[in-house]
């Protein structure tokens, strides 16, 4: 009997075991999911992506053509034995969500006229600075927000993933930088460059950048979940994120927020992302309707048809077919979060966070993009959201 009971044991553990490895390293949605609302058909397709591409949870905010809102949350707030469940109050990371914060906030300066798009950086942040590549001087405000103004990380490592960077506290290193591309002849995203937009902002406004987002952005929209992260601290209310492999947790803690403000540091819900963004591109409360159509404008003869390809002032823009609205988009990345937010013509909103990210992240993202673009914007997104506790 006792051999019996130990061979029954054995069995017990191995399959703990085995159920633990699934749920750490591959983190399996075990919670399916529940929304504020009617449950979209597509929902389960969705956990169904999430599982294949390693999130323990995510959040999702919908916003339809007549206002109306559904907000869901599905898996777990951590991987492995973390089984608690994830909720729609859960704070996770923004990462580059949050530039879309320095973007809206450049185009109220820009339609105050107390900046322009063709303002040229040095004119706000290095007046006097000897700088080592004169093409430098001939970065505009424009190009920065646009991501052609010349740096580019694939070729140059970006300084902002440094322990310390030099921007946004010591802006006289940029009399070093050596750009990669002539300004303003071809896109790369820059982090840097989103960097120098914040430090521009500082100056205009003459206060710090935190305090501009408080009062242009996060009061008028009424959120209340939008902070800042900081280095090497997790918040209590803050999920916990799964690293995939050869990605580690201080590869996401030790990130220099205190340096990222105007680029990947906030944290927050899906939900108040969504109403932030409602407050601005829908309501135009925080932007008129001119600077909300400056703001998803690419340029002219862009292909929108590819995906990724066309970058504007905050977004990329995409359209699949003519028939089809147009839509735009941006994402998120860092080690152990993804994040997806977009717009459509006809007024439609998604936001999207988790609690992970594949290492070959790019091709995810596409991926989830897509899936949420194809089965919400052109299909039951175009429906108003039923027994949905928040309207317009």
């Amino acid at each position: 009997m006792h051999k019996v009971r130990m061979a029954i044991l054995l069995i017990v553990l191995a399959v703990l075991s085995g159920w633990w490895s699934a749920q750490y390293w591959h983190g399996y949605i075990f919670w399916q999911g529940s929304c504020d609302g009617e449950k979209p058909e597509w929902f389960s397709g969705l956990v169904r992506l999430a599982r294949e591409q390693g999130y323990p949870g995510f959040q999702l905010s919908l916003q339809a053509k007549d206002g109306s809102r559904l907000n869901c949350a599905a898996g777990q707030v951590g991987p492995g034995l973390n089984l608690k469940a994830m909720q729609s109050s859960d704070r996770i990371r923004y990462v580059s969500l949050s530039k879309l914060f320095t973007s809206i906030v450049s185009q109220q300066l820009i339609a105050e006229e107390r900046l322009l798009v063709d303002s040229y950086l040095l004119d706000f942040v290095g007046t006097d600075l000897a700088v080592q590549d004169e093409r430098i001087r001939k970065i505009t405000i424009g190009q920065l927000l646009r991501h052609t103004a010349g740096f580019d990380r694939h070729l140059t490592p970006d300084p902002m993933m440094k322990p310390t960077p030099w921007c946004p506290f010591q802006l006289e290193e940029l009399s070093h930088v050596v750009l990669d591309h002539e300004p303003g002849s071809r896109y790369a995203y820059s982090n840097l460059g989103y960097c120098l937009l914040g430090a521009v902002i500082e100056r205009v406004e003459g206060k710090p950048l935190t305090t501009v987002f408080k009062d242009r952005l996060f009061t008028p929209a009424e959120v209340s979940s939008i902070k800042l992260a900081k280095r090497g601290i997790f918040a209590a209310d803050e999920v916990t994120y799964r690293y995939q492999k050869p990605e580690h947790e201080q590869q996401l803690t030790f990130m220099p927020y205190e340096s990222m403000q105007a680029v990947g540091a906030w944290t927050g819900t899906a939900t108040d992302f969504l109403k932030l963004m409602s407050t601005a591109f829908i309501e135009e409360k925080i932007l008129d309707s001119r600077s909300k159509k400056l703001l998803l404008a690419v340029s002219e003869g862009c292909d929108i048809s590819q995906w990724r390809h066309c970058h504007g002032n905050a977004f990329y823009a995409y359209q699949e077919s003519p028939d089809k609205d147009k839509f735009y988009w941006r994402d998120g990345s860092l080690p152990g979060v993804t994040s997806f937010a977009g717009v459509s013509d006809g007024g439609q909103l998604i936001v999207f966070t988790a609690n992970s990210r594949p290492y070959n992240w790019v091709p995810a993202n596409d991926r989830l993009g897509l899936f949420l673009y194809r089965n919400i914007v052109t299909r039951e997104f175009k429906q108003p959201y039923k027994n949905s506790q928040e309207r317009l």
